[in-house]
């Protein structure tokens, strides 16, 4: 019978003994290890591979989106009712499919290091914005000092709905400009 530990964040599985995940680098730790003929078949497969060349690596070895040379997601689809962007305190992220916040990867690596600097009461894996849709959400993944919507604390692995009029702030002091470009409102 061989143990494995399915990744919270990506859904990877991974061998028992692993302390983060090999896919996205999700600390392992507290994860329960599960027999490998448990692991669900009806999880939704990975895309196939698609040949389209990451700008910031230049690298062509994808994963669905998923770059596994950078471990970067990848720009895929255009989102045809506009631009999403977040505007953190040191610079603007523009968002097409996801945006993992946190203090260690899939994180933007800029993002690693001056939420390690600066924020450390932002946890490693705090939160994941996605766009759906068109539709820009956030999830909480569970982070210890919370994601607050409109000042209300949301409730972890939810999705919620951000719109441009939204306040955003992570822990206490982590606030986040959301807007919408390209789009007549």
């Amino acid at each position: 019978m061989k143990m494995v530990k399915e990744c919270p964040t990506c859904l990877h599985i991974n061998p028992e003994s692993y302390a983060e995940c090999d896919e996205c680098g999700t600390d392992l730790v507290g994860v329960d290890p599960i027999e490998e003929s448990e692991v669900e078949v009806t999880q939704e497969q990975p895309q196939e591979p698609v040949d389209v060349i990451q700008e910031e690596c230049a690298h062509s070895n994808l994963h669905g989106n998923y770059c596994l040379d950078c471990r970067e997601y990848v720009k895929i689809n255009e989102i045809s009712t506009g631009e999403w962007s977040l505007q953190f305190p040191w610079g603007e992220y523009k968002i097409a499919d996801y945006l993992w916040i946190g203090r260690i990867k899939p994180a933007p690596q800029d993002m690693t290091k001056e939420l390690e600097k600066n924020f450390k009461n932002i946890s490693r894996n705090h939160a994941q914005i996605s766009v759906d849709d068109g539709k820009l959400y956030i999830v909480d993944l569970e982070s210890t000092n919370g994601t607050f919507v409109n000042s209300q604390r949301i409730i972890p692995n939810q999705k919620v709905e951000l719109t441009q009029e939204s306040t955003l702030k992570l822990a206490k002091d982590l606030v986040i400009e959301i807007s919408l470009k390209g789009v007549e409102l």
